[in-house]
């Protein structure tokens, strides 16, 4: 849900106007004449087109939910072992992974719900001369490069790392002679000129947020720090 990344091929279209959190977040807020209207004009916006399969890779309820009202012919997700709060009871087809899912990254689970494991099932991301030379404009040409990305969702909170920790690794890396970058410190930038910028550090250290993940999924090593939550 969302606009999609420009220029990304894989990716024909997005659906903007029915992102769930939205929703919720108009539902509470908007008056009353406008909520009566919201339910309604959701439901025929997710099912303006005849699907023929809709995948939950949440295994929760809400998404499931989505794919339901989708109107999907298939509705493909997690079996009882791995979906929670029973969402498979609105799936018309599900898949159990084995062993051990909890032990799994949940990008792997996706895949493996697509039948995609093994190998040649890396993700693949656009890249373009232009967004390179963005990039190199935002860096220093010394090496090693470590970028810390101690940010997340408002809504994410508990996931961010106490910033003196952040500081401290700071200055510990600089002493080393190592330029550091930290994400707080740079301006906004489009999904590609994001990629090409991950692809030039040596490492990223950050929490569980998704250009961390994005990091690790071009081979760039990386340091995830994860909360209690």
């Amino acid at each position: 849900f969302g606009r999609g990344p420009s220029g990304y091929p894989p990716l024909c279209r997005t659906l903007a106007g029915q992102c769930p959190r939205k929703l919720r977040r108009d539902l509470r807020f908007k008056p009353v004449a406008q909520r009566v209207e919201l339910l309604p004009k959701f439901f025929r916006e997710l099912r303006a087109e005849p699907y023929d399969l809709a995948v939950d890779f949440q295994g929760m309820l809400k998404g499931a939910w989505i794919v339901r009202a989708s109107g999907a012919r298939e509705r493909l997700g997690y079996a009882p072992s791995l979906g929670k709060e029973m969402s498979h009871l609105l799936m018309t087809r599900t898949v159990s992974i084995p062993p051990d899912p909890a032990s799994e990254h949940h990008t792997s689970k996706a895949m493996t719900l697509l039948g995609l494991n093994g190998e040649g099932s890396r993700a693949r991301f656009p890249r373009s001369e232009e967004a390179a030379r963005e990039a190199e404009a935002l860096l220093l040409p010394g090496r090693p490069r470590v970028l810390l990305w101690p940010t997340s969702s408002a809504g994410t909170q508990y996931r961010r790392w106490d910033p003196t920790r952040y500081a401290e690794v700071t200055s510990a890396l600089k002493q080393e002679g190592i330029e550091v970058l930290s994400a707080e410190s740079l301006p906004f930038v489009s999904i590609p000129v994001l990629i090409e910028l991950l692809a030039r550090m040596d490492l990223v250290v950050g929490g569980d947020t998704g250009p961390v993940h994005l990091a690790s999924s071009l081979g760039v090593p990386t340091v995830m720090i994860f909360g209690a939550k």
